[in-house]
């Protein structure tokens, strides 16, 4: 095992590529900073945030979808340039990858408002209808992944229990 300092306080890590032979190590801080750890040393590469970060997604080798606290996720490149910034009408209380397969990636984000919504860069591909009965209570979790012999399952958990 290896112990790593980083200049700020850790909020979320995300890790990419395959241990024995090529990974990094992307570290959101609380201070609005990416740090990368790249084969076992840091990068003195910072990648900046436009504002208080909530969460952080890779979605593949190219893109790191961060959400903001100021209801605005933006997409950058692994070296820091912005790509697009996307502005909401609702806090942003969760964020997922949505993964089937190299072509068919996504991110999926739970907003306080209830809805459901999946982006791809910038382009909005679904939005779920939160007036809908059990589904318009404020989102606490998601969760997207294989479930048994199902592909993509989603998993929401509710501010009221349901699930």
């Amino acid at each position: 095992s290896k112990v790593f300092r980083i200049k700020g306080t850790p909020l979320q890590i995300a890790p990419l590529g395959i241990f024995n032979v090529d990974y990094r190590i992307f570290v959101l801080t609380r201070e609005g900073r990416i740090l990368t750890i790249n084969n076992s040393e840091v990068s003195g590469r910072v990648l900046p945030c436009d504002g208080v970060p909530v969460g952080m997604v890779c979605a593949g080798a190219k893109e790191i979808y961060i959400a903001l606290s100021n209801r605005v996720f933006e997409v950058r490149t692994m070296k820091g340039r912005k790509v697009c910034s996307v502005h909401l009408d609702s806090d942003i209380l969760d964020m997922q990858l949505f993964d089937k397969g190299e072509k068919a990636r996504a991110i999926l984000l739970g907003l306080s408002n209830g809805e459901i919504r999946i982006y791809k860069l910038n382009r909005l591909l679904y939005k779920s209808n939160p007036e809908d009965g059990e589904m318009s209570d404020n989102i606490m979790a998601l969760r997207c992944g294989r479930y048994g012999r199902s592909n993509i399952c989603l998993t929401s958990i509710r501010r009221s229990g349901t699930c």
